[in-house]
């Protein structure tokens, strides 16, 4: 946010389970529509009219469907290294009975690490931080981290978060949302990001998403999934440039 324009008013928002926000209880199962809810609800207490929506990664998933939801309350969209949902192979009756399964036996526990510093560490070691310093991982999780007691430290997200969807959206109804995107629309991935970490059958329909609709804008910036940490001006300058066109 620091290497943008000043100019313009920004909102960073913790979704429920997220940062510092309260958790959902364990009734709310974890699905992307409910995050959907989330934004509009956000935007009707804050009396927003038309506002730009920014997401990466989930939220580049989330500003996809809110923005073909509510069009006419989208000014602009920019997403970040994120379109379309992984597209697991599965059966959906044996995914339902697992999401289930998940919820309900809410066995998750977060790992718990002796310093903030090692957690750090252990995010720049994992596979969608690959390439990010772990200063910049340490930095991007200081809001979503907290002290244990006895000592140590944790992440924060609600464990719902860590289940799977109650519910997925098929190809066909993904297709459908970006379809409808009807207002200016910018996706940028990083050369090394999101297309080189999942399966090929979710570059071919970004592939369709990006041809059939002529508001999508496509960019490409170097570095990773979190391309956007290493390439701080770069990608803010691409963004601005974008928000500023008429």
């Amino acid at each position: 946010l620091s290497s943008l324009p000043p100019t313009r008013r920004y909102l960073a928002l913790d979704l429920p389970g997220h940062g510092h926000s309260s958790h959902k209880p364990k009734s709310s199962y974890n699905l992307l529509a409910n995050s959907v809810v989330d934004i509009e609800a956000i935007r009707r207490s804050l009396a927003l009219d038309r506002f730009t929506l920014v997401g990466h990664s989930l939220g580049g998933i989330i500003t996809t469907l809110y923005s073909a939801t509510y069009p006419d309350k989208i000014e602009k969209s920019v997403v970040l290294d994120s379109i379309v949902p992984y597209m697991e192979e599965t059966d959906v009756v044996t995914g339902l009975r697992k999401a289930a399964d998940q919820h309900l036996d809410d066995s998750y526990t977060h790992k718990t690490y002796p310093s903030a510093d090692l957690l750090a560490q252990a995010k720049a070691n994992s596979l969608w931080y690959t390439g990010l310093d772990p200063a910049f991982c340490r930095f991007m999780g200081e809001r979503g981290t907290e002290e244990v007691e006895g000592g140590g430290v944790r992440q924060r997200y609600s464990s719902n978060l860590r289940y799977k969807s109650i519910l997925y959206l098929g190809k066909e109804q993904y297709f459908a949302f970006t379809k409808a995107l009807s207002r200016p629309f910018l996706f940028i991935h990083g050369r090394e990001g999101i297309l080189t970490l999942v399966p090929p059958i979710v570059k071919e329909m970004k592939d369709v998403i990006v041809s059939s609709n002529q508001v999508i804008r496509e960019e490409q910036l170097p570095g990773p999934h979190h391309f956007h940490m290493a390439y701080c001006a770069e990608t803010a300058e691409m963004i601005d440039s974008f928000l500023s066109a008429q």
